[in-house]
């Protein structure tokens, strides 16, 4: 008898302490906002405790945050466009980009990363990438990230979520952001 369990990921490891105070190079952060809050439409609640759980991980003076959430600019829901600009808002050390369609946040953020490593020398620049994302579109990324000379940690809000292709290209430590590992 099989079963369809998936192993744990690996949690953080004495020598890759995500969560400790940073004394390298900066670290560059990529944060798939719907991704970590589980929706593309999430509550102001959810958008708290998301960014509060974030904290833990820390955006130390030097990284750079990019993130990207999901946003229709043809709705005229109000509240959904105060929502959206919640989230914009409390991300305030980074740069969130509204965007709007079918995996738009990851594209918008595996293109930014895209266009830093082709820039060259992103290891001078930074010691760590922070892909806050368990989809699949990353795994290219994460691959590229390290052949770059950089380590890549993940951050995750579900185990479930967590693309394998993903979690084989990082080599640093998984942050399940719920279990706070």
């Amino acid at each position: 008898m099989t079963t369809n369990t998936r192993p744990q990921p690996r949690p953080c490891a004495p020598g890759c302490a995500i969560t400790a105070p940073h004394a390298g190079r900066p670290r560059v952060h990529f944060a798939d906002l719907d991704n970590l809050h589980g929706s593309g439409d999430p509550g102001v609640r959810r958008i708290n405790r998301v960014r509060g759980d974030y904290d833990e991980i820390g955006i130390f003076p030097g990284d750079i945050f990019y993130g990207a959430c999901n946003h229709n600019p043809n709705s005229r829901d109000r509240a959904n466009a105060q929502k959206t600009f919640h989230l914009c808002t409390a991300w305030p050390k980074g740069t969130v980009r509204p965007v709007h369609g079918k995996d738009a946040a990851d594209r918008a953020l595996t293109t930014r990363a895209t266009e830093l490593i082709d820039i060259g020398h992103l290891s001078d620049r930074f010691e760590e990438a922070i892909i806050a994302s368990g989809d699949h579109l990353f795994a290219l990324v994460a691959h590229r990230l390290r052949q770059a000379g950089l380590t890549v940690h993940l951050v995750i809000a579900h185990l479930q979520g967590l693309s394998k292709d993903l979690e084989r290209a990082a080599d640093g430590c998984i942050w399940h952001l719920h279990e706070k590992r």
